[in-house]
């Protein structure tokens, strides 16, 4: 953390009762491979929309889990961040 006052949050969230203690959390993040791409397209799907369908079920896992109103608009952003979204 860069000073005392800063905080991370985390789901599922870590409580600590111990002013000493320390905490790592990992995560990672993969690129869209070629094979998923060849798949995809291979069932008539553009590169562009498996691209979109990938990302956004991944988000799903998360958007699933915050108010309706919130996930519709990470939604969104992330329609606008890929290029298809209407802005």
């Amino acid at each position: 953390m860069l000073d005392a006052e800063s905080r991370a949050e985390t789901a599922p969230s870590i409580e600590l009762d111990e002013a000493d203690a320390e905490i790592t959390q990992e995560g990672s993040v993969r690129k869209v491979s070629d094979e998923m791409l060849f798949y995809m397209a291979s069932r008539g799907v553009t590169k562009d929309e498996a691209l979109r369908m990938v990302v956004l079920g991944t988000a799903e896992v998360v958007t699933k889990r915050i108010p309706i109103e919130y996930a519709v608009e990470v939604d969104r952003l992330i329609e606008l961040e890929l290029g298809g979204g209407i802005g």
